[in-house]
């Protein structure tokens, strides 16, 4: 089982002194204004010039603790404005789950013919929203690194929708996963679908990005510099402990550039726990007709907030840290204790 599943599954039915069965909330709460950023200082933690001119080292503010702003990475494509503009719509996914922003997910369970299937899905909406670019920088390989700052507005042009859904097959001999996560947005210039694939059957994993429709071609391999961890990003890499409070994301350079592993890590593999969720098991057919439980999980409108704090690239893995924003999740806690009670 994935990561991903891991923790879903680990958290689905659980509540934080939230009721589990919440209904559909009032229509009069509007959860798109739930919390409004404004522009922050980051001088201290992104110094230097916006755009760098070394090409063959990777700066340090793309591994370092992302609470005062998101990082996004394109994927090796020639055209740089539309590079740029796929690193900044990344990294402002990245932020609306960083952020708690309002996110629908199900999560099914069943067995059929002796194997066991799980199927999940989440959706997030931003209606409106401006971005600010702190920082840019393009590798050698020609992917470009963004760190930006997201404001979300009343009624600008911008408009994301994220829609991911991965399935996985479990039978005595194999293990199949299947990730799909697709991005739209309205507003940007270059571009208005990114879609990313990820496959893994028989312990081989492809992986599978385009943009608007037209497949991005590579050439590996890649090689990347190792990012020791300095005193602020501290992950103890011979005993990583996953807690409530804590999760790792591994995923190893190989035959993919650095973006690839980046998205699998940052955002497919993103942990997506509800404060609360409601949860169904009723009675269907498989296709011969035959009768098969299946177990539903919903979750109602709020996540525990997961920033990535901490990253590393050692021994040819980039290892991503995740721990709970405890200021935003104590806000949210509240706003959903007031909604539902």
């Amino acid at each position: 089982m994935n990561l991903y599943c891991k923790i879903f599954t680990g958290i689905l039915g659980c509540c934080i002194g939230v009721k589990t069965n919440y209904g559909i909330p009032p229509e009069k709460t509007d959860l798109s204004s739930l919390y409004t950023f404004s522009w922050m200082d980051c001088s201290s933690s992104l110094s230097g010039q916006q755009v760098s001119a070394d090409t063959n080292a990777l700066p340090d503010w793309v591994f370092a603790s992302q609470k005062d702003y998101s990082v996004g990475i394109s994927d090796p494509i020639s055209d740089r404005e539309k590079a740029r503009e796929q690193a900044i719509v990344r990294a402002i996914c990245s932020w609306g789950l960083a952020s708690g922003e309002k996110t629908s997910s199900v999560l099914q369970e069943s067995m059929e013919n002796n194997t066991n299937i799980m199927q999940g899905s989440w959706r997030l909406i931003i209606k409106s929203f401006d971005y600010k670019l702190l920082r840019e920088f393009e590798y050698k390989t020609g992917e470009i690194c963004v760190a930006i700052q997201v404001q979300k507005t009343e009624d600008g042009n911008k408009r994301m929708l994220v829609e991911n859904y991965w399935s996985q097959k479990i039978s005595e001999n194999t293990e199949k996963i299947e990730e799909h996560l697709n991005i739209a947005v309205s507003g940007f210039k270059k571009l208005e679908v990114i879609q990313f694939k990820l496959e893994s059957e028989g312990g081989k994993t492809t992986m599978h990005s385009s943009i608007d429709g037209q497949k991005v071609v590579f050439t590996p391999p890649f090689s990347y510099p190792e990012m020791p961890l300095s005193s602020e990003r501290t992950i103890d890499l011979e005993n990583i402990a996953f807690t409530p409070e804590v999760r790792y994301n591994i995923s190893r350079l190989s035959d993919y550039p650095l973006s690839f592993s980046w998205l699998k890590t940052a955002l497919i593999e993103a942990p997506i726990e509800p404060m609360n969720s409601q949860t169904e098991s009723n009675q269907q057919f498989d296709r011969e007709g035959n009768e098969i439980s299946v177990t539903s999980h919903h979750q109602a409108d709020f996540h525990i907030p997961y920033i990535i704090t901490a990253a590393c690239i050692k021994d040819n893995q980039l290892i991503i840290k995740w721990e709970i924003n405890e200021e935003l999740n104590e806000e949210l806690k509240k706003q959903a204790e007031n909604l539902y009670q």
